[in-house]
């Protein structure tokens, strides 16, 4: 099979139907990229929805028959399934994730699998702060970064079809980049709605006014929580060291404050200005 036939007469399994397999599943679908697209004890919504064209309960109904398999689950799991599941995968059979963090996933899923089978840890970089398949859209695919950890002009081909952009990047950088872009923000956002409820049980009167601005910054405050204790428990070295940076710059903004040193603090705004111009335009 030829990059350029990809898999638009083949199977495509998604384990895991909700907020970013549903997503790819409709996309899937919209642009007739699969001969047919299974999930893997998706939910009868998942149908009703037009993520997937059928369920099915047996893991090993779907793995039997799928060329393209899409690992969406939290990422616990999907370390957790690598022993049971990837010795069953048959030859020539292209693996690949959706999870925020790489490297214990890859190192997995890499070791249990056949000859003949293939993992190739993705990240599509797209998402919300809600979950679930009735959160799901094919328009979220469309324009994002994808993040692909090894070559495979097959996949390749198939993410591009989809409107999206395959990024090549070792499991180990991936990390260290997402925890500064990803993880870093969604700590951050967490700790300071919990402070702002901890100021509001002190004084009283705190949360009543927050406004656009607050929302828009804690706005991902709203994720799950056990999926994102997974992904930081899986990546708590590139984790700490982003969080070492920020605790940095959060010092050298107290200390400006403290010192009154205007100056101080208008060239930490300076630097923060630089780069939000630096965020790549998604359009």
């Amino acid at each position: 099979m030829s990059s350029s036939d990809g898999f638009a007469q083949r199977t495509v399994a998604i384990w895991g139907v909700g907020l970013i397999g549903g997503s790819i599943g409709m996309a899937l679908r919209e642009a007739g990229l699969a001969g047919e697209v299974v999930g893997i004890k998706a939910s009868p919504e998942a149908v009703a929805l037009g993520a997937i064209d059928r369920a099915v309960s047996d893991p090993a109904e779907a793995l039997d028959s799928a060329d393209l398999i899409i690992l969406a689950m939290p990422v616990g799991a999907m370390i957790d399934l690598a022993p049971t599941w990837a010795p069953q995968i048959r030859p020539g059979t292209i693996v690949t994730d959706v999870g925020s963090t790489k490297a214990q996933v890859v190192a997995a899923w890499e070791r249990h699998l056949p000859p003949g089978a293939r993992f190739i840890g993705g990240h599509p970089m797209f998402g919300s702060e809600r979950s679930g398949v009735a959160a799901a859209s094919a328009d979220m695919v469309k324009g994002a970064r994808w993040i692909l950890t090894a070559r495979e002009p097959r996949l390749e081909a198939l993410i591009q079809r989809l409107g999206a952009t395959p990024v090549p990047m070792s499991p180990t950088e991936h990390d260290r980049r997402v925890a500064g872009i990803s993880h870093l923000p969604q700590v951050v956002a967490t700790a300071l709605a919990a402070a702002a409820l901890q100021l509001d049980q002190q004084g009283g009167g705190v949360l009543e006014l927050a406004a656009s601005g607050f929302r828009d910054t804690t706005r991902i405050a709203e994720s799950p929580a056990h999926l994102w204790s997974e992904i930081l428990l899986t990546n708590p070295s590139a984790v700490r060291e982003a969080l070492l940076v920020f605790r940095q710059s959060l010092a050298d903004l107290e200390a400006a404050v403290e010192a009154g040193d205007q100056a101080a603090i208008e060239a930490l705004f300076a630097r923060a200005h630089e780069a939000r111009r630096r965020i790549p335009s998604t359009t």
